[in-house]
């Protein structure tokens, strides 16, 4: 195909803004071997000027809207059974902690982490995949991460002891987890906004269906058979998803399919000059990976829509959660029911969300009307009206649930009850998944990411103190406590409709997450072009415009010039320094028994230890990686480790239970760089064809750790005092510290142009 030929749609320009993207032709190389352009870049989305000849683009029927109806509902049929899949494989836990507790020789406190730690690896998951689909693609993502899924649920169904169940279930939920951000981005990919409501309703039933099915199968399975035989179950089901995966979802998003395309033109013609847009990314790719890691970030920051909406989400999915530890409560306490007798009492939460499916047809014809009344293009926050009828029948079915859970009260009535329940939910879920991907559409996975974080960390909270609150306030109290945060929330859909419709566009033009993170190199500054009236969305740490002024590195300054054993140095450093946070994280597994013998607390406290400080590690990166940008990365390693060694002295001769648990949180926020900064470290000193290797090595150390902190705490625990662990660490973290500071240099190379500059300036 000649460059002309693929290049139909650059004269009549789509409906679809993501195709092009207009790029200076005047590239070249300064001293450093950095690229820099003459003229800005523009992004996607943006006024087209004049187009390179080479610059690739789709034809009309390689644009994956442009696909058969049947073959777009096949691929949303099977993306949405993976996300059923995943959720499923959450839920199924819920009847087999008798199992575990007998088999494993461990307490139903433990237990009951089995699904907690599944849902905590759901949330964090698609901070990473969310946006690195972006980069390498929906289907890559898809394939490596359910195979990974599928790999890793045979320790869970087979495991030797607790310690391996557990550390497998965090795994394997962070490995399922694209399907809870990315697959609503491939839904945005196939169908216009007009026709998205129908598909987008199906996906949103899975991921929701799940959670119903899951006690329903897990009931009836532990009743009858050995609770080993639900994660062996699940074993089948991934491993046919697999297959389906790999014959049946192509690769939907445009920017990529462009990268594939120029790929080919170039093999088959011998040109090198054919580009697509992504071939033309500024900065290196762990620059552009970090840049799109903190996008679901920003839109939870400073955008105030995605931020409600996300605690919103956050809050429904918790209550959902938290049904796995009241159920039991209502039906065996107090109806005399058995496991698999209350696993069919989740019937009611499916059949909700089946009616509430069966409904979708009228909203289809209600967004009709919507699009008709504003000349075919709605505002997204037509979509939410969906959301605000979801959030009055949750409310309504929870005080009905509340107020039916006497013994008196026949069983069927609180079931009946759950059905408005499941099927507000999905009205909740269905509205907001349409309003993100169409009120962000260029960042629809980043901003399905933090939406996902959000509600996943409250969702594997709620669980852990479901059986207290229902102990404290009874099945009435507590159940009513639930309806009643869900009724202060019911306004929370109205929002956009009373203040700012326009808040999305808005919020990103101000913060610059409008265009896709992937292809920019940063948040938008003023520079001296934009001042002379050149727009341009580069940040001023990396110009537009070379004068003789311009500092740039030398060849031999060029962190990519370390000699190769250094390289490796530096990162067998940082990553042990990675494995020493996260082994802080998953040390405290069995110091909780001496922490609530020697500090006067109770188990139930004892256990924040290991919460406390994984949510200083999820909460520190988004202080630490935008500072190690403007100040390097070896000041933020130094400063954060100095202090996360500092601060673990309270935990190691700790006063009362309350300090020992606030400098928990302090020191895993503390110790978070390497779970963020370290991966910008690696890209800073290898080519994106040496990149593999090292980024390998370190990717390991955060998920070693978690391993070999149970494993060396019990042998402390089992010998010596159980502070000994915190002073083990003490003395770890000194010796990283040393290395640090003497074996790992900057970097990140605008920080190195700039402490050059202020030298000239000195001399």
């Amino acid at each position: 195909m000649s460059a002309r030929s693929s290049n139909t749609l650059a004269e009549n320009k789509p409906q679809n803004q993501w195709h092009h993207a207009d790029v200076p032709q005047d590239v070249g190389r300064d001293s450093s071997n950095r690229r820099v352009a003459d003229a800005p870049i523009q992004a996607f989305g943006r006024d087209d000027t004049k187009r390179d000849q080479y610059q690739v683009t789709l034809d009309a029927s390689e644009d994956p809207k442009a696909m058969s109806t049947c073959r777009k509902w096949v691929i949303v049929l099977v993306i949405s059974s993976a996300a059923l899949c995943a959720t499923f494989a959450s839920s199924i836990a819920a009847f087999t902690e008798e199992g575990l507790v007998e088999d494993l020789h461990t307490v139903h406190e433990v237990a009951i982490l089995s699904v907690s730690l599944f849902v905590l690896g759901l949330g964090l998951g698609p901070l990473l995949v969310g946006p690195l689909s972006e980069v390498y693609g929906r289907n890559s993502i898809y394939r490596a991460s359910y195979f990974f899924f599928w790999v890793f649920t045979w320790p869970v169904a087979f495991p030797p002891d607790i310690a391996t169940f557990l550390v497998f279930r965090f795994i394997s939920g962070f490995c399922s987890s694209a399907f809870l951000s990315v697959a609503g981005g491939s839904v945005s990919d196939l169908f216009t906004n007009d026709q998205v409501g129908s598909p987008m309703g199906v996906y949103t039933m899975s991921p929701f269906l799940g959670p119903a099915l899951g006690p329903l199968i897990a009931g009836f399975i532990c009743q009858n058979t050995d609770w080993r035989w639900t994660f062996r179950l699940l074993l089948i089901m991934q491993f046919v998803l697999i297959i389906m995966l790999l014959l049946f979802v192509p690769e939907t998003y445009i920017p990529v399919v462009l990268k594939r395309k120029a790929a080919a033109l170039r093999r088959s013609t011998g040109n090198d000059r054919y580009w697509a847009p992504l071939d033309r990314r500024e900065g290196s790719l762990g620059h552009a990976i970090l840049l799109s890691c903190y996008t679901p970030f920003q839109l939870i920051i400073f955008d105030r829509m995605a931020l409600l909406l996300d605690m919103w989400n956050a809050l429904v999915l918790g209550i959902l959660y938290l049904t796995f530890q009241a159920y039991p409560i209502i039906y065996e306490d107090v109806h005399g029911f058995n496991m698999q007798d209350t696993g069919m009492a989740f019937l009611g939460l499916g059949i909700g969300i089946l009616a509430a499916l069966a409904t979708q047809p009228l909203w289809n014809r209600f967004n009709r009307k919507q699009a008709e009344k504003f000349t075919g293009t709605p505002p997204p926050e037509s979509c939410l009206i969906m959301g605000q009828v979801g959030g009055v029948m949750v409310s309504v079915s929870l005080f009905w649930l509340a107020f039916t859970t006497y013994k008196a009260v026949p069983w069927i009535v609180p079931i009946i009850a759950s059905v408005p329940f499941g099927w507000g939910v999905y009205y909740i879920y269905t509205s907001t998944f349409t309003y993100l991907i169409v009120a962000y559409r260029p960042v629809a996975a980043s901003a399905m990411a933090g939406n996902t974080a959000m509600r996943c960390s409250f969702a594997a909270a709620f669980p852990l103190f479901a059986g207290q609150m229902y102990d404290t306030l009874g099945t009435v109290g507590a159940t009513a406590l639930l309806a009643g945060l869900m009724t202060l929330m019911m306004p929370l859909p109205t929002t956009p409709r009373t203040s700012i419709e326009t808040l999305p566009a808005a919020n990103a033009e101000k913060h610059g997450y409008g265009e896709s993170p992937v292809l920019l190199p940063g948040p938008k500054s003023q520079s001296k072009d934009e001042e002379a009236g050149n727009p341009s969305p580069f940040p001023t740490i990396i110009p537009t415009r070379l004068d003789e002024y311009q500092v740039t590195l030398d060849p031999n300054e060029d962190p990519q010039n370390i000699s190769t054993f250094r390289k490796w140095v530096i990162v067998l450093i940082i990553a042990s320094a990675a494995l020493c946070t996260s082994f802080a994280s998953s040390a405290a597994a069995f110091t909780e028994e001496g922490v609530a013998k020697d500090l006067h607390t109770v188990h139930e406290v004892s256990i924040l230890s290991i919460s406390l400080s994984i949510e200083g590690l999820g909460l520190g990166p988004l202080i630490v990686a935008p500072l190690s940008e403007i100040y390097g990365r070896n000041v933020v390693y130094r400063v954060s480790y100095f202090l996360f060694w500092v601060l673990t002295w309270p935990t190691a001769f700790p006063p009362d239970i309350a300090t020992f648990l606030v400098f928990r949180f302090i020191t895993g926020f503390c110790g978070s760089a390497f779970l963020s900064v370290a991966g910008g470290s690696i890209s800073d000193l290898f080519t994106n064809s040496t990149v593999a290797l090292p980024m390998a090595v370190y990717a390991m150390s955060p998920f070693l750790g978690p391993v070999l902190g149970p494993l060396i705490s019990g042998f402390i625990c089992q010998n010596v005092d159980w502070r000994w662990v915190y002073r083990v660490l003490l003395i770890w973290q000194f010796v990283m510290l040393v290395l640090l500071v003497f074996l790992v240099p900057e970097t990140y190379a605008p920080v190195l142009e700039r402490r050059k500059a202020e030298r000239r300036v000195l001399w």
